[in-house]
C-alpha cells in the first residue's frame, strides 16, 4: 500500500508539473510581443522549480494524509474524498494561474514592467 501511494503521489506530481507548464506556454503564446524566445525557455526550466513548491505547498496535506500507516487510507470513500480534494485544491490554484493570462493579454501591457493599478506605484515610491 505505502508503494502505491509514492507511485500515486509521483504521477500527480508530474501530471501538475505538466499542467503548469502548459499554463506557461499559454501565458508566452497570448504575450509573446513581450517576451524574447530565450526568456521564454528560460521561463519554462527555471518555472518548474517553483512549481514544485507551489505543488507542495499546497498539497503537503494531503500527501502527508496518504503516507499515514492507518486502515482507513483503503477505504474507497477516504480515496474518492482524498480525489476530490485534490482536484479542488489544485483546479483553484490553476485558476489563479490562468487568470494573469487572461489580465496581461486584454489589457496589452508588459505584465513585467507596469503595474495595473496606478496607486501601487505612487506606494512604492512613497509619494
Amino acid at each position: 500500500m505505502f508503494l502505491n501511494s509514492i507511485k500515486a503521489v509521483f504521477k500527480q506530481i508530474g501530471l501538475l508539473i505538466l499542467i503548469y507548464a502548459l499554463t506557461r506556454v499559454l501565458f508566452y503564446f497570448f504575450n509573446y510581443a513581450y517576451f524574447s524566445f530565450d526568456a521564454f525557455l528560460s521561463a519554462l526550466f527555471y518555472g518548474i522549480r517553483f512549481d514544485l513548491a507551489v505543488i507542495f505547498l499546497l498539497n503537503n496535506v494531503l500527501f502527508f494524509l496518504l503516507f499515514l500507516p492507518l486502515k482507513f487510507i483503503s477505504n474507497s470513500f477516504f480515496q474518492r474524498t482524498y480525489q476530490v480534494l485534490f482536484i479542488v485544491v489544485n483546479a483553484l490554484a490553476l485558476l489563479f494561474n490562468c487568470i494573469d493570462i487572461v489580465i496581461s493579454s486584454s489589457f496589452k501591457k508588459d505584465p513585467l514592467s507596469t503595474s495595473l493599478l496606478p496607486w501601487e506605484v505612487k506606494t512604492m515610491v512613497g509619494r
